[in-house]
């Protein structure tokens, strides 16, 4: 058997095992807030793994965690990368309430958490609330 047909067997096995669960959403959304993390370099090649989160209200609507493709210098460097990425996402979404006219939320500050106090002091963000 082929690795593609493995993969695709695998892929099958977990849906079958999964069809009575499902995602569950609350009625009452809030205001988008992001989450971003990274950790700095690993033994192997230097690069970096940053991860992402953004919740509307109390409703996680995206996330990703990806390997970085630049070698970071410092932890502080590496943060930055990790919320440039994440800003993307949320000037996405901002826009996408603009455009379908979800006017509770336009115009509204989005308020995104990093763990890191280097990084909040270099960031000045017009949009991002930034959380200490």
């Amino acid at each position: 058997m082929s690795e593609k047909e493995t993969l695709a067997k695998r892929g099958l096995r977990y849906l079958s095992g999964t069809k009575y669960k499902r995602l569950c959403y609350d009625r009452k959304f809030g205001l988008l807030k992001a989450y971003s993390d990274a950790s700095w370099g690993n033994t192997e090649n230097g690069k970096s793994f940053s991860g992402r989160v953004i919740l509307l209200g109390d409703t996680l609507i995206t996330w990703k965690s990806k390997k970085q493709k630049t070698v970071g210098n410092s932890i502080c460097e590496v943060e930055l990368f990790a919320v440039a990425e994440i800003t993307k996402d949320i000037i996405w979404l901002q826009n996408m309430h603009i455009e379908v006219k979800y006017n509770d939320y336009i115009n509204k500050p989005t308020k995104l958490f990093c763990d890191n106090q280097a990084t909040k002091l270099k960031l000045q963000v017009k949009k991002c609330e930034i959380v200490k």
